[in-house]
This record gives structure tokens, C-alpha cells and sequence, in this order.
């Protein structure tokens, strides 16, 4: 069964909290979701996530069979971090 698509915005959301730039993305949190939803292979890896059996039953994220996964979901919060105009003035301000 494919997940639905708030199954796949409430585990964005969750990782986007546990990012180490929720900070800078919480106020764009809506679309760096949509984001997701939308890129084929971002959506393949959430999906992957949420079909993993520790996952579903205890909301844990193996990184053995899970880190490529996660680890593309986290680059892509990174990526939208550094791209945020937010950013981009904090640095031009130094």
C-alpha cells in the first residue's frame, strides 16, 4: 500500500524539526514539503522510510538500512537552508 500524502508531511515535518536547520527552515516548512512531495526521488525515499518495519512500528529511522535514504532527505534541508534568502543576507551582513 503507498503511503498517503500526509503520512509522507508528517514524516518531512518530523525530520525537518529534528534538522539541524529547522531554525532557518520552520517558516518555510510548507514548502520545503511540497518540495519533497514533489521531486520523484525525495518522495521514493520517504516512502522507503515509511515502509520500513521500525519505522511504522516504533518511529525509528535505521540508518544501516535506511542512511541513504535519510541522508538524501537531509541533504536536501541543507540545500534549502543555504539557498533561503535569510541566509544569503546573513552572510552578505557577515
Amino acid at each position: 500500500m503507498e503511503p498517503s500524502d500526509e503520512d509522507r508531511r508528517r514524516l518531512v515535518g518530523d525530520l525537518l524539526q529534528r534538522s539541524r536547520y529547522r531554525r532557518g527552515l520552520q517558516q518555510r516548512s510548507d514548502e520545503v514539503i511540497r518540495v519533497v512531495l514533489a521531486n520523484r526521488q525525495l518522495r521514493g525515499a520517504v516512502d522507503a522510510i515509511l515502509a520500513d518495519r521500525d519505522y511504522s512500528s516504533l518511529g525509528r529511522i535505521d540508518r544501516r538500512r535506511l542512511g541513504h535514504q535519510k541522508a538524501l532527505i537531509d541533504h536536501m534541508l541543507e540545500w534549502a537552508y543555504f539557498a533561503s534568502d535569510e541566509f544569503v543576507e546573513r552572510a552578505r551582513r557577515g
